[in-house]
């Protein structure tokens, strides 16, 4: 891009890079830096489904992972790269992005896709625990976690490159899901405004689909209370 014509396309820089290796997220900053000579917004946006149609049981370990390599080490890997930059660099506040899901907030309620789902649960709770330490110590990051639904992109398709499977038929679940999140939903470039919308009145989670997030949310913590008022009283 950085190539392209036009006004913007010297402010532009591509980089090929695996975020799960952290050598190659530190050559992203380095080209970052020279190019830009500081870093104000990171949106660590990489991630994968999985297989679609395998559960916790049937999924294979180096598919788990996979999975859990892109959706939770490649997180680990942007905050540990970029977040002392962002510190140091001196100037205005800048904003480190998580794209989560929904599927991190609410329990799961597939027979399918666990490892993705766990995998959320685990990039929430690490942006959670990343804001409650950048807070204790007033840093100028602001963090947030964005948490949509079901998004119009092709994630079933790319995911298939990391598996080798990408000229392969796909099965009736991963077939499924393709097609529900293209024909069901929300455009990449309105959850891309409500990001924006969010990070400007300084909210912490972007939830970009209220009504069924609400619904799902509130059904967890329901099972949630109803667990614990089941217990016997201990004192604690």
């Amino acid at each position: 891009r950085a190539q392209g014509e036009g006004e913007h396309a010297a402010k532009l820089l591509g980089v090929v890079a695996d975020v799960r290796k952290a050598a190659e997220m530190e050559r992203i900053k380095t080209q970052c830096l020279e190019k830009f000579g500081r870093v104000d917004l990171v949106f660590s946006n990489a991630g994968i489904i999985g297989e679609p149609d395998k559960g916790v049981q049937s999924t294979s370990e180096s598919s788990w992972r996979c999975v859990l390599d892109t959706n939770v080490m490649g997180l680990v890997h942007a905050i540990q790269t970029f977040i002392p930059p962002m510190e140091t660099q001196g100037g205005d506040e800048c904003h480190f992005v998580t794209t989560a899901s929904g599927a991190g907030i609410y329990s799961q309620h597939r027979t399918t896709m666990g490892p993705y789902v766990a995998s959320k649960h685990c990039a929430v709770v690490i942006t959670q625990a990343l804001r409650t330490e950048l807070e204790a110590r007033k840093s100028n990051v602001k963090v947030h976690a964005v948490c949509p639904s079901v998004v119009a992109t092709p994630l079933v398709q790319t995911t298939r490159y990391y598996y080798g499977t990408q000229d392969d038929p796909l099965d009736e679940t991963s077939e499924f899901f393709d097609s529900k999140l293209n024909s069901d939903g929300m455009s990449p470039d309105r959850v891309a405004e409500l990001t924006l919308e969010g990070m400007r009145a300084g909210r912490f989670f972007v939830i970009t689909h209220p009504k069924i997030t609400k619904e799902r949310v509130e059904a967890r913590a329901k099972e949630i209370l109803g667990a614990i008022s089941e217990q016997p009283i201990t004192g604690y």
